[in-house]
């Protein structure tokens, strides 16, 4: 056992021994306080389990040269292929099982908060699905079976490229983990605590950053083995661990050991209260407010009274003043179908107004709702620069024609035909415009996700299917923003209101080319050149998804197709007013579709064809 050996078995179980604690002083604190054993903490245990075996395999592997960056004996090669099976095979079930305990916990945080258990619905069938599959790719990795346990592929079989399908999922774990982070921050933002306690509350889901750095530099380790196989021209059928992967078990380790102990520290605060009261000023809060949580619930757990929280506002039934685009939002209050008390109102932690009637606002009244809009062009600029960048850089990293980049501009744009059409028009009216904007983003962040494993496996079709997912969700954001800010705020202000945001849309573009060209794509023939560009996508995407969150809680101001009608009366504009028969609104809207092919055909000539027409006709 060399260097690495010592410092990885030293590591393993270190970590091990914190989980351990943990899930120890957790189970102590349900059974002996709380007199509660959950799903969520038998799915702990399932986890730890797991982890335990895991480890093992690990530290077995180190024994059989795990980390050598040579002098690995071929008596060794073998059994450390089997330790990687092992380790690859309960990986994803071991990290299923610490996130599931989580969102269990979640479930019973706000039983009638629909948005967040929406969410977390969600996430747990992502979890579980994706879970699923991968655990199943691990498990027969090989045909047949037996060729897993060897370092070299024989002649006659066939394995899958287990480094590239590591990559190639790694967002979806990253994503997860922000999407757990990020859940439950709005219901303790709700809660009137004292100072004190809520920062304490807080700092305790907090906790889960760390769990998303290690995967992130779990990732990177990934991409590190990818790159370093790359250059040393190693096949896929080659399962050598290399020096870089004996991080990413190490990593894989850290990541599930943190997990525990993440899941495990929100349980530990009914033991701590007991413990060390001062701390928590339990006394103060029971007697100043009481203790009236009903008993048996996760409230309970975390020692919060059923006063900590917000109290319910008035009842209030869903509005249809408007019947083409409610100005009410769609995630208004409602009463409960059940025939009980009304559902608690949404989070609206951030609050611009209440859907006021966007054509009536002043000019610093639609100053903030304004401003939310404008940093969606900013997003879709920068956007906008690293996907183009990407696609010009793609063929000469790939070898690929230049063909090839003229494509996935056509289909990027190509999208465009459908989305506003089939997507935007009917939500913006039945819904309006908030709902057309996180219909979009959530369109864009997905296709946002998909660059990454289409540029892993340099997959030509993927990149399509990924541009064309990125486009159309752009589409329908777009077909929203465009028209919010020309009726948002004074009326004849409109040309100027847009001019701004795309503005702000240009410097969001010049930056990210700028980016791209400097730093992301300076050694464009590098193997490696495309590595950069996997982690942009993949903070777009974390962007656009917490974007479309906290746009849904946001009040936007609405209008309503009567509004619409009685302002173009208001300007003197008869919407039936028609020349040889042909009514003015079809003319003037054949002239904008005209204008805006125009517009942006020449854009895109002069971006992608510049540099070859100056390269061209310079002067020898």
């Amino acid at each position: 056992m060399d260097q690495f050996g010592d410092a990885d078995v030293i590591v393993n179980a270190t970590f091990l021994a914190l989980a351990t604690l943990f899930l120890a002083v957790r189970f102590t604190s349900r059974i002996h306080i709380a007199h509660r054993v959950t799903g969520s903490d038998y799915a702990m245990l399932i986890g730890w389990v797991l982890v335990c075996a895991l480890s093992v395999a690990n530290i077995y592997s180190t024994t059989k040269g795990l980390g050598f960056r040579e002098g690995v004996l071929e008596s060794w090669r073998n059994p450390l292929a089997r330790a990687e099976y092992v380790f690859a095979v309960l990986y994803y079930p071991a990290l299923a099982a610490i996130k599931v305990s989580i969102l269990l916990f979640y479930l019973t945080l706000a039983k009638e908060e629909f948005l967040f258990r929406l969410g977390i619905y969600i996430t747990l069938g992502v979890v579980l699905l994706s879970t699923t599959a991968l655990t199943l790719v691990n498990l027969f990795p090989c045909r047949p079976l037996s060729a897993s346990f060897h370092i070299t592929t024989p002649p006659g079989t066939y394995c899958i490229d287990i480094v590239a399908l590591y990559i190639s999922t790694a967002p979806i774990n990253i994503v997860t983990d922000v999407a757990i982070f990020f859940l439950p921050i709005p219901i303790l933002l709700r809660m009137r605590l004292p100072r004190r306690q809520k920062a304490i509350l807080l700092l305790t889901f907090g906790t889960g950053v760390f769990v998303i750095v290690i995967s992130v530099l779990r990732t990177e380790f990934l991409l590190q083995a990818a790159v370093s196989r790359v250059t040393k021209h190693q096949p896929p059928s080659v399962h050598d661990l290399s020096y870089y992967d004996a991080y990413v078990f190490l990593w894989s380790t850290i990541e599930l050991c943190l997990g525990i102990m993440c899941g495990c520290v929100p349980m530990l605060k009914p033991l701590v209260a007991r413990l060390f009261p001062r701390i928590l000023n339990v006394r103060h809060l029971s007697s100043q407010r009481g203790m009236s949580t009903s008993e048996g619930t996760e409230h309970e757990l975390l020692s919060l009274p059923e006063a900590a929280a917000a109290p319910p506002r008035r009842k209030t039934i869903r509005v249809r003043r408007f019947p083409p685009i409610h100005r009410t939002s769609f995630h208004e209050t409602s009463q409960s179908a059940s025939g009980g008390g009304p559902v608690n109102p949404p989070l609206d932690f951030i609050r611009i107004t209440r859907s006021k009637n966007m054509l009536e606002m002043s000019g610093r009244e639609s100053v903030m709702p304004l401003t939310v809009v404008f940093f969606i062009f900013l997003l879709w600029g920068f956007a906008y620069g690293i996907i183009t960048t990407y696609y010009w850089q793609f063929p000469q990293v790939t070898h690929y024609s230049r063909v090839v980049s003229f494509g996935l501009h056509a289909t990027l744009f190509g999208a465009y035909l459908f989305g506003p059409l089939i997507v935007a028009m009917p939500i913006l009216q039945r819904w309006g415009f908030k709902a057309t904007i996180v219909t979009g983003l959530s369109i864009f962040w997905f296709g946002m996700l998909l660059f990454w494993p289409a540029t892993v496996l340099i997959s030509l079709p993927a990149l399509l299917v990924a541009s064309f997912i990125a486009g159309l969700g752009v589409s329908i954001v777009e077909t929203a923003v465009d028209l919010f800010v020309t009726l948002c705020g004074i009326v004849g202000l409109g040309a100027m209101r847009l001019s701004i945001a795309r503005g702000i849309q240009a410097a969001g573009w010049t930056t990210s080319r700028l980016l791209a060209q400097q730093v992301l794509f300076k050694s464009s023939t590098s193997a490696a050149a495309l590595v950069s560009t996997q982690w942009v996508f993949l903070v777009l995407a974390i962007v656009s998804l917490v974007l479309a969150v906290v746009y849904s809680f946001v009040r936007l101001p609405e209008a309503s197709d009567e509004e619409l009608d009685e302002l173009a009366r208001r300007c003197q504009q008869d919407p039936r007013a028609s020349v040889c028969g042909i009514r003015y609104a079809w003319i003037t809207m054949t002239l904008g579709f005209l204008s805006q092919f125009c517009t942006i055909g020449a854009q895109e000539a002069l971006q992608t064809n510049f540099t070859s027409f100056v390269t061209f006709n310079e002067p020898q």
